[in-house]
């Protein structure tokens, strides 16, 4: 609903008279407090002193104890934390950030590091104040060397020193004549005795005493002497009904009231807030006690102290009431309670001294100053309004609804058209064009109604029957249309789709007005839509507003207002397209965030929901740039909770690690929204509205957790909260342990390189030793008494002429030669060559010894002779010495068995003779020198076959075995490794 030209009213409603109005309460208009008692975690709803310390922590002193506040959460402290009282009268805070309680009997206690302890000297106050034990509000200070300031009823301020001194303020000679007020600090400690005689107050500040000339003190006894000072100047003192005013020390004003003043206070303004035995509270402008107050609320509740927070909100303790919190003092509210009809608010409109008012129900309100009157809109269909204005021409009520169009006069409502001659106008918006002239957006199209006739109707003459929920006509005679498919324009007869110029304007429109000569849609689902000439820009949830579900938009000076489904939002356009946007929520005093419908009247801004009717004071709006304060509340390493640090070095393995944090916001709980980032972990900004965060497994390394919060107008603290955490590598990765690893890696390689270099040149050694006795080896195979033989016998039989044996035999000869030699070059030799020779030499000594030796091998089927490596010349000087030491002494035809077996991973050689034996052989060696310069074969392939097994490590060994009973000879035993 807007209007093109304002109009002044004429003439005032008839039904404005008195008479035709019910009372209005004086207290219609309602604040939104939030208040918390027992039931929402306070350990008593009978509160004495509501407080907020240095780090902007609430503390309520009860009579159960005291409690601490973050917004949120209630933290109680009782006698088992450390209280010797829980009834707790006052709180005060000293320069060292120690919260002081005083408790009944005047006991003290103090508030550090998250615990409570007993002030020390509490039997010094007890023995001297004895039964007067009820401390005096506002009496109580502790000074920055620990002295302890204390007032008790009937009693005289006493203080004590650090040093546990019990002393008094005046001297003995002026204790009985003369009320005093003392000052420290700029707090005023005061002291009032019964049955006080005296004309004058002794002002005492930096040891200087002034005099106050009071005339007709009470000479009563009166429980509640409040004191407060208002600039360098000025003085006030409440005692009894009176507040007495000094200026200059000199008494300028007494004020008197109706009742006594149990609590007397100025605020950040210099306000002044009284509260009196009556009940309630009551604030006075400006400090102007001879003015009518401006606001007087809580009135059927006891008040016992009132608290200005750091961010403007206002805090209330009551007697049996709990805490009433007020975010702000610039909202008020109606509803059904006060003044309304329904809570269901759709619509309001203000001018003047009067306000309408529409519900979501067939009724309107109007309150005129102290009256208001409830008037039914259609007693034969229920209709909901959706829109009302005043049209001076008609002099009467417009009132747009589902059910129709109607006006209201004199306090009847009547269809606006006849509905006999026109069909039913059921209205969604209303736009006044003039006097009798209105646009109207429908259910089913829109219409053009003048001097309460439909001059156009799209239904009928375009066809257009879709839902429109708002219309606006500019001054260049466009009507515009927003449907539930978008964006119309209808000018000269002709309707246009703007959907089809830009897709934004598909999208549903809601309601429309002008902001700053451009036509502004607010829409479901787009946010607003700005219409700039032949441009087309869009302000969402990515600008800044809360929702992009638009319920309501006007405009109220520089400013464009949006109601939404989360609150309401603020916005200004420069003219370079900046924008800055403040969102107004329930943490900023509105009763719900979800807001239905905007009017706007001089510095006033009405607010429709269905909790009610808000009224808010623009002027009194400002960007709140003040850091939310940000604690980290507590640690745990592995699951355990530790002391709280600014850094934690930790070992590797006390690497899961969670950090509980809070933000003290006040108002709506669990609002706080907070961003972090891990610094060595990662390098971007998370946000969480989560009160707590994990993190596990981190690796070794250092960690800085950087912590912040933004407040209710979106602005971030720019002092991120900081704790660091450095984990150290397991050992295994540390840098002594690296180095001592690499040297005894070096170490160990040195060794093993030693060792492995002399193992070679041991090696190297018996290779050596090896060469050597294979050399020997085969000198011993071509030894002169073996070659002196065969050549003999060769001879002889050239002699004999038997050439054809003599030539055999030289080839047998030289072929075993030429195989000797041929091995001697090699350390190994496959077994086939190792037989091959040895079959030769076998074959030439059985000729030489004219078939008086028979040799037989025996080959195990299963050993590859091709494959199957043996030391070259090994076997030839064990069957050498079989022959010559065994065979050959003996009277019998000799025989040599060769067997050679393959057993696991061994290969077995026997050599088997049926010789003497080898006892007989030696004692023929020792008797007959024949035998002294035999060959040395056998010993020489002994220490092969050592040097073998010390060399390649495998089990190689030589076993004789000596034959007994008729059958003489020796067997020799060769286990060899397979593939040597």
């Amino acid at each position: 609903m807007r209007f093109l030209n304002p109009y002044i009213i004429v003439l005032r409603f008839v039904f404005f008279a008195a008479a035709f109005f019910t009372y209005l309460k004086a207290d219609a208009q309602k604040y939104p407090f939030v208040q918390y008692d027992a039931d929402n975690g306070l350990p008593s709803s009978d509160i004495f002193h509501v407080f907020q310390d240095s780090k902007g922590y609430i503390w309520i002193a009860t009579d159960n104890g005291v409690s601490r506040f973050n917004g949120y959460e209630f933290v109680n402290y009782g006698i088992a934390d450390g209280l010797p009282h829980n009834t707790i009268f006052e709180i005060f805070e000293d320069s060292k950030g120690r919260i002081w309680f005083v408790s009944a009997r005047s006991s003290l206690s103090y508030y550090k590091d998250g615990k409570i302890f007993p002030y020390q000297y509490n039997y010094l106050l007890q023995d001297d104040i004895k039964r007067k034990a009820i401390p005096v509000k506002y009496s109580f200070f502790v000074d920055s060397l620990t002295n302890v300031y204390i007032t008790t009823e009937g009693k005289r301020t006493k203080w004590v020193d650090a040093n546990g001194n019990l002393k008094k303020i005046l001297p003995d000679s002026l204790l009985f004549k003369h009320n005093f007020i003392l000052k420290k600090n700029n707090r005023l400690i005061i002291t009032f005795l019964e049955k006080n005689v005296s004309d004058s107050i002794f002002y005492l500040e930096n040891n200087l005493k002034t005099i106050l000339y009071v005339k007709d003190l009470p000479h009563y006894y009166i429980k509640h002497f409040n004191a407060i000072k208002l600039g360098q100047n000025k003085l006030l003192f409440a005692l009894g009904k009176k507040v007495y005013e000094f200026t200059k020390d000199k008494l300028s004003k007494i004020y008197s009231f109706d009742e006594k003043i149990y609590w007397i206070q100025k605020d950040s303004n210099n306000n002044i807030w009284i509260a009196g035995h009556g009940g309630g509270v009551k604030r006075y402008p400006k400090g102007k006690l001879d003015k009518k107050p401006d606001i007087f609320f809580l009135k059927d509740y006891y008040i016992s102290s009132v608290l200005e927070d750091k961010n403007g909100g206002f805090w209330f303790s009551t007697l049996h009431n709990g805490l009433h919190y007020l975010p702000a003092l610039n909202i008020r509210y109606y509803n059904k309670k006060g003044i309304l009809y329904k809570n269901n608010v759709n619509v309001v409109y203000a001018q003047n001294d009067s306000l309408w008012i529409g519900y979501h129900t067939n009724y309107v309100s109007l309150i005129y100053k102290t009256s208001v009157k409830h008037i039914q809109i259609d007693k034969k269909i229920n209709t909901e309004i959706t829109s009302i204005y005043f049209d001076p021409a008609e002099n009467g009520l417009i009132v747009g609804a589902t059910g129709g169009l109607y006006i209201v006069k004199n306090g009847k409502s009547k269809n606006y058209i006849s509905r006999t001659i026109k069909p039913d106008v059921l209205t969604k918006d209303l736009f006044i064009a003039g006097p009798k002239d209105y646009w109207v957006a429908g259910r089913a199209g829109f219409y053009h109604i003048k001097n309460r006739k439909v001059i156009f109707n799209s239904q009928k003459e375009k066809n257009f029957n879709l839902r429109t929920n708002a219309i606006y006509a500019d001054e260049k005679n466009n009507v515009w249309i927003g449907s539930t498919n978008g964006l119309w324009k209808y000018k000269n007869n002709y309707l246009e789709y703007m959907g089809n110029k830009e897709p934004l304007f598909t999208i549903r429109v809601l309601n429309m007005t002008m902001y700053r000569n451009k036509l502004t849609l607010g829409t479901q689902g787009g946010g607003i839509i700005i219409l700039d000439k032949d441009s087309v820009w869009q302000i969402n949830t990515k600008s800044g507003i809360g929702s992009n579900h638009i319920s309501s938009i006007t405009v109220s000076g520089k400013y464009l207002w949006v109601g939404t489904k989360k609150g309401l939002s603020r916005i200004y356009i420069d003219d370079n397209k900046s924008i800055d946007i403040l969102n107004y929520t329930k943490s900023h005093g509105l009763l719900t965030n979800e807001i239905r419908n905007l009017f706007a009247q001089d510095s006033f801004l009405y607010i429709s929901s269905n909790k009610g009717l808000m009224r808010l004071n623009v002027n009194h709006i400002k960007k709140d740039t003040t850091p939310v304060p940000l604690y980290f509340k507590e640690i745990s390493i592995n699951h355990k909770k530790v002391a709280l640090q600014k850094e934690y070095h930790l070992k590797y393995n006390q690497n899961n690690i969670a950090v509980k944090y809070e933000a003290l916001m006040f108002g709506v709980q669990n609002s706080a929204n907070f961003r972090y980032m891990m610094i060595g972990l990662d390098s971007s900004c998370t946000q969480t509205n989560a009160k707590e965060l994990r993190f596990s497994f981190l690796p070794p390394g250092n960690y800085t957790l950087e912590l912040t919060t933004k407040n209710k107008d979106g602005f971030w603290n720019k002092n991120s909260k900081k704790i660091i955490f450095i984990i150290e590598k397991p050992y295994w990765e540390k840098t002594w342990f690296i180095v001592l690893i690499v040297l005894l890696t070096l170490s160990f390689i040195y060794l093993f390189i030693r060792i492995k270099t002399k193992q070679i040149h041991k090696k190297n050694q018996m290779q050596r030793e090896l060469n050597i006795y294979i050399k020997q080896a085969l000198v011993n195979h071509m030894n002169p008494h073996f070659m002196f033989n065969s050549l003999s016998l060769i001879n002889k039989l050239i002699l004999e002429n038997n050439k054809e044996k003599a030539s055999e035999y030289l080839t047998r000869f030289s072929r075993l030669m030429r195989g000797i030699i041929e091995n001697s070059k090699k350390e190994f030799i496959p077994i086939y060559e190792e037989i091959k020779s040895n079959r030769m030499y076998l074959e030439i000594e059985a000729s030489r010894m004219e078939h008086q030796l028979d040799y037989e091998f025996i080959i195990d089927k299963k050993i590859d002779q091709f494959n199957t490596k043996v030391p070259s010349l090994l076997i030839q000087p064990f069957i050498e010495n079989a022959i010559w030491y065994g065979i050959q002494p003996s009277d019998k035809k000799g025989k040599i068995t060769i067997r050679i077996q393959k057993n696991e991973n061994n290969l077995r050689i026997e050599i088997e003779d049926n010789g003497i034996g080898r006892e007989k052989s030696l004692q023929m060696i020792h008797s007959n020198e024949v035998f002294t310069n035999q060959s040395k074969g056998t010993e020489i392939s002994y220490k092969r076959i050592l040097l073998l097994k010390q060399i390649y490590g495998k089990n190689t060994k030589i076993e004789y075995i000596d034959k007994k009973g008729k059958d003489h000879g020796t067997i020799v035993i060769l286990n060899l490794p397979l593939n040597l």
